[in-house]
């Protein structure tokens, strides 16, 4: 074999990002009243369905019923026990997994290829057959008020739930506040009803990827045509009450670490500006060299972390400053948050320092379309805005053209410190 010297001397030619593209998105009708859309990937041994329903928080009558029902579907049904689906699932190295958002459930299950057609079927049993099992749902419901208890003895879970509450009321679904009496006041007709009412019937749609053929499109589409599906519900309207005081002091059962929350609404994904908004926040607190994370951790020793994100929400969407420091800093720590805002919409950013920001933002983005199934996630977050597979595109020439001009005007017409919340639990 003939040897091949590398000069290593040579620093690798650097390509400049200015496309990523989300395309080769098949969208078909495969069954009436569901839409599927379908990446494929034949390099990959594994294959991937998502069924994304409209049955979130949003949609509940009585706070826990769409946890409930989503732990319940694991614990047994008509044609598996609990321990006979678990140790299914492992046998055939398959992931079943779930995400509960305020508007949508993503049920989803992964394997390998040669398994997928026998795990459909097991999907299908726990979707359509299962018990809901009275004594089931008490030891689901000990377990997690068990957790619940152990946070309330932390200072950050106070701190996110008066933040959420402060912002959109203490009954939202958006702050999503439980109380022990919730976990008590929960019934397994409440869990049956809920299910039936949204899951059950669920008019959702399909995201199928990875090694995808016809055999497999063929047996989700006799499995999902079994399903009865109701064309769409009514979404239940449920008012904000925003607090009258923007500032919260609250003692917490930790006295010797405050924990901060500074909190305000702003746009969601769904806007034309909200990757310029997105740009700001990643400056201010986004990532591990942001501004408040060189000024709070690396400057002052305040804290081990603090970060900033926008939490984007089908119907609203908020900005949120997240840390915990000590007490004796914790009112230098909220003035220096100010300070780092108001220089962004006072001062203009270096061009290296929004270089930088450039390349790390498009290097976040392009790790989210990685390979088959993160960008089949990148999909899901798109659909449930409303928007495409060019969504990613259009951002991508943002990020590139943003000048240090824009940041400061962005900065301006969004970051109003006015309408920040401010919490601190102590």
């Amino acid at each position: 074999m003939e040897n091949v010297k590398v000069n290593r001397t040579l620093v690798p030619e650097i390509h400049a990002i200015d496309n990523i593209s989300l395309l080769n998105l098949q969208k078909i009708n495969l069954i009436e009243g569901v839409t599927c859309y379908i990446l494929k990937d034949e390099q990959v041994d594994l294959c991937r369905i998502d069924w994304v329903i409209p049955a979130g928080l949003i949609y509940q009558a009585k706070k826990l019923q769409a946890n409930m029902a989503m732990l319940m579907l694991k614990q047994g049904n008509a044609k598996y026990n609990d321990r006979e689906l678990t140790v299914l699932l492992e046998f055939y190295g398959a992931k079943w997994n779930y995400t509960i958002e305020t508007h949508y459930i993503n049920m989803s299950l992964f394997a390998i290829k040669r398994h997928f057609l026998a795990l459909l079927d097991v999907l299908y049993e726990m979707i359509h057959t299962s018990l809901f099992d009275q004594n089931e749902l008490q030891i689901i419901l000990d377990q997690e008020m068990q957790k619940y208890k152990v946070n309330v003895e932390r200072n950050e879970w106070h701190a996110d739930k008066y933040a959420a509450t402060a912002l959109y009321g203490q009954e939202h679904p958006y702050s999503n506040n439980l109380l022990i009496s919730d976990f008590e006041s929960i019934s397994i007709e409440d869990v049956k009803n809920y299910y039936y009412d949204t899951i059950y019937y669920a008019h959702g749609d399909l995201f199928i990827s990875g090694n995808i053929d016809d055999s497999i499109l063929n047996q989700i589409k006799k499995i999902f045509s079994r399903l009865k599906i109701k064309k769409s519900y009514k979404i239940p309207y449920i008012p904000k009450q925003i607090a009258a005081q923007n500032i919260h002091h609250i003692k917490g059962p930790q006295s010797t670490q405050a924990s901060i929350r500074m909190m305000m609404p702003i746009i969601n994904k769904a806007h034309k500006d909200y990757m310029l908004v997105v740009i700001v926040n990643t400056i201010l607190g986004g990532y591990f060299g942001s501004r408040l994370m060189r000024n709070l951790r690396e400057d002052k020793g305040y804290t081990y972390g603090i970060y900033s994100q926008i939490v984007s929400l089908i119907d609203d969407a908020h900005w949120v400053v997240s840390t915990e420091v000590d007490n004796e800093v914790k009112a230098d720590a909220i003035q220096q948050i100010y300070k780092e805002i108001r220089n962004l919409q006072t001062l203009q950013i270096s061009e290296d320092e929004l270089t930088k920001i450039k390349n790390t933002m498009l290097g976040q983005l392009l790790s989210n379309t990685d390979g088959v199934f993160n960008r089949i996630q990148s999909i899901i977050g798109l659909y449930k805005y409303g928007l495409d597979a060019s969504q990613y595109s259009k951002w991508t020439t943002e990020i590139n053209m943003i000048t240090s001009k824009q940041v400061q005007s962005i900065a301006n017409l969004y970051f109003d410190v006015n309408n920040i919340f401010e919490v601190i639990v102590y």
